[in-house]
């Protein structure tokens, strides 16, 4: 668990592979994260292509869900209440692909907010916070 952060219940995540890499994230743990995933994993971040590496390098530590609110797809698919240090609080959803080996081999992620206040350009936008950073 990471300091200063109460742990949130993963009781609800019903495959054993997404429940690992969401308390992975939970606690910061890139390790174990990173172990998950085939070596070739895709990323997609508010529908972009993404660096694997890159993502685990600026969340672990900083992001991490605050509660889970739905589990869909056997497992595979989530949404929940979401914290960055960046970002702020949103409502965000994950979803994973599974390889014929049982580790991750594609992974969704993406803001659920319809509007976010983005302090880079004074105003608020609709739509994904990617398009905050642009």
């Amino acid at each position: 668990m990471m300091k200063g952060v109460s742990p949130m219940k993963t009781d609800a995540l019903t495959n054993p592979v997404i429940k690992a890499a969401i308390e992975a994230l939970q606690n910061g743990d890139r390790k174990t994260w990173s172990a998950l995933f085939e070596p070739d994993a895709e990323l997609y971040d508010d529908g972009s292509p993404r660096s694997l590496k890159e993502f685990t390098r600026d969340a672990f530590g900083r992001e991490r869900f605050t509660s889970i609110e739905r589990v869909e797809n056997n497992g595979l698919d989530l949404t929940g209440a979401f914290h960055s240090e960046r970002w702020g609080d949103f409502q965000t959803y994950f979803r994973f692909q599974l390889s014929p080996a049982g580790k991750i081999n594609r992974h969704w992620a993406g803001n659920l907010m319809e509007t976010i206040w983005c302090p880079r350009r004074g105003r608020a936008l609709f739509g994904r916070i990617s398009e905050c950073i642009r």
